[in-house]
């Protein structure tokens, strides 16, 4: 393999693909032990391959994109007809009152989401680096607002459609007024920030990923 080739690939590697710098020298290793086999030569023969990768030394990290308060709380109470979007509002909802990480979120059930005249207060386990750091605590999505009104929306599909009580919080939801008893799934309610960006017609849709979730 020619030096301009392999300069081509790692190109494409990092402009193209969006590899990472410290991913690149991993493919670099790959190549030059194979390479050293088969053909007796060394990456580090070819200087001008060695200075391209060592001129992406520098990632740049592209911040996600924060949603405005006022459009996102919007979006969790304005009126859906769909059962598809009443359970994106609802995630949308407890994830931002909670402060929830993904898992968190995928974590909650029914019986530890509690009603009351503030609001829903809602208990859930925190998730650690370590299984035996979890712990539990609270927070109530408010009445103020219409936001407890609109999670009870959802709720009450759950259980008077799905006659769950107890167990898993969120069921993929039709575009008609119906839920499937069928669980959403992690990667499903991972892409909602996009989702929202989208219904919002806000620019980039793709970037916006951190907000609903802190990052895991």
């Amino acid at each position: 393999p020619g030096e301009d080739l392999l300069t081509r690939y790692f190109k494409h590697l990092r402009l193209e693909k969006r590899v990472a710098s410290t991913s690149l020298w991993t493919f670099y290793s790959y190549i030059n032990s194979i390479i050293k086999r088969k053909y007796s030569v060394r990456l580090q023969d070819f200087p001008r391959l060695t200075f391209l990768i060592k001129s992406y030394q520098e990632d740049v990290k592209q911040k996600a994109a924060i949603f405005d308060d006022v459009l996102i709380k919007e979006f969790m109470v304005r009126r859906e007809d769909t059962a598809y979007w009443l359970v994106r509002q609802a995630i949308c909802i407890v994830a931002f009152f909670g402060g929830l990480r993904l898992q968190e979120c995928m974590d909650l059930v029914l019986e530890k989401i509690q009603r009351s005249k503030e609001g829903y207060f809602i208990t859930h386990s925190r998730v650690k680096q370590r299984r035996s750091d979890k712990l539990e605590s609270r927070f109530l999505v408010p009445e103020a607002g219409g936001f407890a009104a609109q999670l009870a929306l959802y709720l009450f599909k759950v259980n008077n459609q799905l006659k769950k009580y107890q167990g898993r919080v969120w069921f993929t939801g039709t575009k008609s007024e119906s839920l499937r008893n069928q669980p959403m799934g992690r990667n499903m309610v991972a892409k909602l920030p996009h989702e929202i960006a989208t219904c919002l017609s806000l620019p980039d849709p793709s970037a916006y990923t951190c907000l609903l979730y802190t990052s895991d």
